[in-house]
Formats: structure tokens, sequence, C-alpha cells
């Protein structure tokens, strides 16, 4: 028996002495698995580009066209397809309403300028006959009394209510003429007008006795020859002045314009709750159609011959930024490093390691 406790003993002495020794020991770095390859790469100078990329398509030259008033079609004398020339008349409003309008504001204002006139005259008659009897109480009595006063005072409130009269007169007169301007204003636009050679196409709901809507698209003038590259995305302008801008075409790099839409059509476009869209004036059309292809890349970001390295390769720590250097033995050493520009797989070092050197790249 005290042979089996003496065991016993020994036994949990050792399994003590092993644990405290686990405690004491330090991790092992954790390395790769063995007959693998480590991925790796050298630092190299190369050129760190952050384009944004807009696909779309080449499309002839599309103008949306509509009225900028409200109306009823009168006349339609073309059909969906039909080539048309530069101010052919594509669209008639019927503006008999319009014109029954302006003749009765016309003549309201031919009748207040003709009530003036003899309200003014009996205004001036009045005034003269009191500056008469201020005159000869003056003569009479002086200038100095009660009587003299008052009719000084009756003269000029006289001068003031004919003054007020003529000016809320003026005022009516002027409120006419604008109301009689912006009607004047619809009837010149009564008519579409082709601002281009092209075919014309219009929506289906537009038909002779159809009401309209300002702002609403009625009709699209497609030339052929004006081609353009659309993108089914909003470029702003800011960012086209800003960054560089190009289109790839069929293989090749193609200069580009943006097209800037005016206020009118973005209101128009909102208007009818259409998705905004960009498009760009090909520079060079040669050996390029209608449908083709593409993509518009706007480059944010473009240094050349900078020190770089795979952008994974970069790790972080308290310390700041670092890499792994990996040396012909295989051995490793941890460099902190300074960075620069990056993009989606290249990072630039300013210091920390050389041209050359192989650094660790993880997944």
């Amino acid at each position: 028996m005290k042979k089996v406790l003496c065991l016993i003993f020994c036994v949990l002495l050792l399994a003590g002495c092993g644990s405290d020794a686990r405690k004491n020991q330090a991790v092992p770095e954790l390395l790769e698995p063995v007959g693998l390859n480590v991925d790796t790469c050298t630092a190299e100078i190369n050129d760190i580009v952050n384009d944004t990329v807009f696909y779309g398509h080449v499309i002839p030259g599309t103008v949306k066209l509509y009225f900028d008033v409200d109306g009823v079609i009168k006349n339609l004398p073309v059909f969906s397809g039909q080539w048309v020339k530069k101010g052919d008349v594509l669209l008639s409003l019927d503006v008999e309403d319009i014109e029954e309008q302006i003749e009765d504001l016309d003549d309201q204002i031919l009748n207040l300028q003709k009530l003036g006139e003899f309200d003014d005259q009996i205004a001036d008659t009045r005034i003269t006959y009191l500056q008469v009897e201020m005159n000869e109480i003056a003569a009479r009595q002086g200038t100095g009394n009660s009587a003299y006063v008052l009719k000084s005072l009756e003269v000029q409130q006289a001068v003031m209510d004919k003054d007020h009269a003529v000016e809320n007169r003026e005022a009516q007169i002027a409120s006419l003429e604008t109301a009689r301007d912006e009607l004047n204003e619809k009837i010149e636009q009564k008519e579409l007008v082709a601002p281009a050679d092209g075919y014309i196409y219009y929506e289906e709901n537009v038909s002779e006795g159809a009401s309209v809507h300002a702002g609403t698209t009625l009709m699209y003038l497609q030339d052929p020859k004006d081609m353009r590259f659309a993108v089914d995305s909003y470029i702003s302008q800011f960012d086209y002045e800003r960054f560089p801008v190009f289109a790839w075409i069929n293989g090749h790099e193609c200069e580009v314009e943006l097209i800037v839409p005016t206020d009118d059509e973005l209101r128009a476009a909102m208007l009818a709750g259409e998705s905004l869209r960009s498009e760009f004036l090909l520079k060079d059309k040669e050996g390029i159609e209608a449908g083709d292809r593409g993509a518009v890349f706007i480059r944010y970001l473009y240094v050349e011959d900078v020190l770089t390295v795979p952008k994974n390769a970069i790790k972080n720590d308290e310390g700041g930024r670092f890499v792994y250097v990996v040396f012909d033995d295989g051995s490793r050493e941890k460099r902190y490093v300074e960075t620069g520009r990056t993009n989606n797989v290249l990072t630039e070092i300013k210091s920390g390691i050389e041209e050359g050197e192989t650094v660790y790249v993880p997944d």
C-alpha cells in the first residue's frame, strides 16, 4: 500500500512540473505549412492608376423635343421614322383660346388708358379751379388767413389724389401687359421645329387633339452623323473638368467631350421622372458605328514611376505600417514602411524598403 501511494505522489509531482514548464514556454510564430510555396513579390517601379469605369454604347445624336407650355396638339404633319430637315415644323398647338385671352387683355388695357385720360382731365380741371379760388382768397385777404391755408391744403390733396389714381392705373396696366406678354410667348412657342436634320420619332400618345404638358418629351430627333457615347450614369461637369476622362471603344482609346445638359433639359427630365444619364461627343468617329459598346474612364489618380508593392502586403500594428521582407534563405524581417498613394492593387512605398527586395504577400 505504501508503494502505491508513493507512486501516485511521484506522478502528481511530475505532472505539476510539466504544467509550469508549459506556462513559461513562448508561443512559436506561425509559419507557412511545410512543402508549400510562400507567396512573395518584388518591390518594383510602377504606375499607380485609379480609374472609375462607366460602361455604355455608341448612339446617334438624340435630341429631346418638348414644349415649354401646356397645350393641345392641333397639327401633326410628320410620321414617326420620317427624315426631316432643320426648320421643318414637327408639331403645332391649338392657340385659339390664348389668342382670345390676348384680345381680351388688349381691350382691358385700351379701356384703362382711355378712362385714365378722361379721369386725368377731370382731375386737372378740379385742381385748376381750386388754384383759382386760392388765388382769389390771397388777393382779397392775403396768404396769412385760415381760408387761404385750407384752400391750399385742398389743392394739395387734389394733386395727391390724381397722382395716386395715376399710379394705380399704371400698375393695373403693367400687370395686364405682363399677362399679355406671357401669352404672346406661348403663341411664339406654338410650333415645335426640327433643330437639325435627322430622323424623327415620337411617343405613342402623341396625336392630334392630345393634351401636352410643359417639359414632357414628345419627340426625339436622331442624327446618324452625330454619333455620341452614352452611359447610364450621371457624370458631373465638376468631375469631367477636374480629372482626365476618356473612352475605350473597339480596342482604342478615344477622346471625348462631355455634353453638359442645359437647365431646361434637367428640368424636363425631372418633370418626366427620367433617370439622368451622360452623353459624350466623340472627337474621332473613324471605325465607330452606332451600337458599338465600350466604356468611359474617369482617372481620379495617376502616379508615374513610384516604388510599389501589392496592397495586401501592407500590415498594421501599434508601431505603424510594415511589410515582411523575405530573404533567399526563407527567413523574414519585419520592416516598417512609409506608404503613399494606393489603388485597389498597389500601394506606393516612400521609404523602408528598396527596389528589388522581396516581400511576403498573404492570400
